[in-house]
């Protein structure tokens, strides 16, 4: 049986840090079956594999979409793939494709590539 501060703990971090069966059993030097059974045990509902919870500054998302940033531009502000940006613009409403995957890759590289140049001139 779990004891009820375990479960506290597998809460905080499964729940409100976002980290996967995998992470929380190489921190308690086990298996990801044995969290998982921990888990179960403790009543805690598991996430879809592979998506983490994102928490968004919402405010600031919707203020630069308004001000004409592009997903890109907020997808590598916020460290989050556009997909991820999308789902939250939906969900307030502001989301609007304007352009074909290929153009944001392209966007994408030249943004990143930009960055890394303006790096390299403040290492200098």
């Amino acid at each position: 049986m779990v004891t009820a501060k375990r479960a506290r703990a597998l809460r905080k971090l499964y729940c409100e840090q976002g980290k996967s069966l995998r992470d929380i059993a190489a921190l308690y030097r086990t298996t990801a079956s044995t969290v998982h059974r921990w888990m179960d045990e403790a009543g805690i509902e598991r996430r879809g594999p592979g998506r983490q919870p994102v928490d968004l500054d919402l405010a600031k998302l919707c203020e630069m979409r308004e001000q004409g940033a592009s997903l890109t531009r907020l997808s590598i502000e916020f460290q989050v793939a556009e997909v991820t940006l999308t789902r939250h613009l939906k969900r307030a409403g502001l989301y609007s494709p304007k352009t074909t995957l290929v153009e944001a890759a392209r966007r994408r590289i030249d943004l990143l590539m930009e960055q890394a140049g303006s790096e390299e001139d403040d290492g200098e």
